[in-house]
């Protein structure tokens, strides 16, 4: 259904008719992009659209190893990525390119080149893509702000706040030259006006009209928080590590993100699972590690 509508408003896009001018929807431009692009190179194909969620797909879970890479073995790298394989394809309404398998693709991108890449960070390079991440899936946003909170609370404990400041700053401009970029083709038109009521104000006014239901999303948010509460107090997941915190954080903003909208649908698992993944493929290395130490047990 989210699919079919994607198409619906490409389709439109490609006949010259800017995203929520002439068909209209509640998602960010960028969702819509894709489908276009796809659309205006390879013509109307179910098979293009859905090799090109191959490529997504693919691009998270490389992403997904690559983050893994820095703070894991690889053995746990590795797996984590083909789990996320399998998670993002094969079950339900995710065999369809959602939103949020674009979305996701962008965001480890910005992550990874903001926080993780290993010889040099590249925090404007991240910023475009996580720019792309919002502009694809608004409530990402709950993740990136944890993120940035985080990441500058750590900064002051080691004094280094003016540093890190600089550097979350190129970030931001990244993401606001995405943003503005996305803009830039109504305000030529006169219409900017229709983008933002669309894009901001829209989503707004959706998250209050739809009362949502905590206690569908409960069991999610506090199986996912006590499980991450275990392992740090069990020293499975390492306290002092700011990238573990990242990706607690990551978890957070998007399970803050659930509960705003009352909804955890299968598809909507997809932001959640490259993270959490991570996480607990650590967990289960610390823990054999563990068994193996104290117990001699062979795992």
């Amino acid at each position: 259904r989210d699919e079919s509508t994607f198409i619906l408003m490409a389709q439109s896009w490609v006949d010259g008719h800017l995203p929520y001018t002439q068909l209209w929807d509640l998602k960010p431009p960028v969702t819509f992009l894709y489908f276009a692009l796809v659309i205006f190179t390879f013509g109307k194909s179910y098979f293009a659209i859905r090799l090109g969620g191959v490529l997504l797909v693919s691009c998270t879970s490389f992403f997904t190893y690559k983050i893994g890479r820095n703070i894991a073995p690889k053995k746990v790298a590795f797996w984590s990525a083909l789990i996320l394989i399998a998670l993002q394809s094969l079950f339900g309404s995710v065999q369809g390119v959602m939103s949020e398998h674009i979305s996701m693709a962008f965001f480890m991108m910005g992550i990874y080149f903001t926080f993780f890449a290993a010889q040099k960070p590249y925090p404007f390079l991240g910023g475009l893509f996580l720019g792309l991440t919002l502009m694809s899936k608004l409530n990402l946003a709950y993740a990136v702000l944890g993120v940035f909170l985080y990441v500058l609370w750590n900064a002051s404990r080691k004094g280094s706040i003016w540093h890190t400041s600089v550097f979350l700053g190129k970030t931001s401009l990244g993401i606001l030259l995405v943003i503005l970029a996305t803009a830039l083709p109504y305000s030529l038109e006169g219409s900017f006006p229709i983008w933002w009521e669309s894009i901001f104000e829209a989503s707004i006014a959706y998250s209050k009209d739809n009362d949502p239901n905590v206690l569908k999303v409960l069991p999610y948010v506090l199986g996912v928080l006590l499980f991450i509460a275990i392992a740090f107090k069990q020293r499975w997941l390492n306290l002092q590590s700011p990238d573990i915190w990242i990706l607690v954080f990551v978890t957070a903003g998007i399970l803050f993100s659930f509960l705003q909208t009352g909804k955890a649908n299968g598809h909507y698992l997809i932001q959640l699972y490259p993270a959490l993944i991570l996480l607990i493929g650590i967990v289960v290395y610390n823990t054999k590690e563990f068994l193996r130490a104290n117990f001699k047990i062979g795992l």
